[in-house]
């Protein structure tokens, strides 16, 4: 049968070409499907769905060997990326441990405190008030910018909150 991308994505809910992609080389590469590509924008791609009882077994394009997988079930689509392991990062860092001295390094994702910041803004010649917005706003955010990046380095991010003011 002949398929039309946006079609298939708006009936199967899809809002990512990328997990469409996805999906269609998974099912290509488990054998339920043999799907042939366009590349072309006005041509549609072609599919053809195979029993699934009998799949037709392709190798996988990844060849690697997945410890955590059970033999003979194909993996699930819903598998986090590994590689890019930002969900783990998300969220509040980790405070140090009571007694746990972080002078060795003045970089770190986030001041320990509201204290600190005031510090680091009365260092820099600024108010106390910049120093609790700056503290309080960006402790509402997890201490992530605007894109959800977590933040590296928070003196940073107060500088240019400095200049901005």
């Amino acid at each position: 049968m002949r398929i039309n991308r946006d079609d298939v994505m708006r009936i199967a809910g899809l809002g990512s070409c990328k997990t469409y992609y996805r999906v269609l080389h998974n099912l290509h590469d488990w054998g339920y499907i043999t799907y042939v590509p366009s590349y072309h924008p006005s041509i549609p791609s072609r599919v053809t769905v195979h029993d699934p009882e009998t799949p037709v077994r392709r190798p996988p394009i990844d060849t690697t060997a997945d410890a955590t997988s059970t033999p003979g079930v194909p993996p699930s689509t819903n598998t986090p990326n590994r590689v890019n392991a930002v969900y783990e990062t998300r969220g509040e860092a980790p405070a140090p441990a009571p007694g746990e001295d972080r002078s060795g390094s003045t970089r770190h994702s986030r001041p320990i405190d509201l204290k600190e910041a005031v510090d680091y803004f009365r260092e820099q010649k600024n108010s106390v008030l910049e120093a609790e917005k700056f503290y309080h706003y960006y402790q509402g955010n997890g201490w992530e910018r605007r894109d959800r990046t977590p933040i590296r380095d928070w003196q940073a991010v107060a500088r240019s909150w400095i200049l901005k003011i």
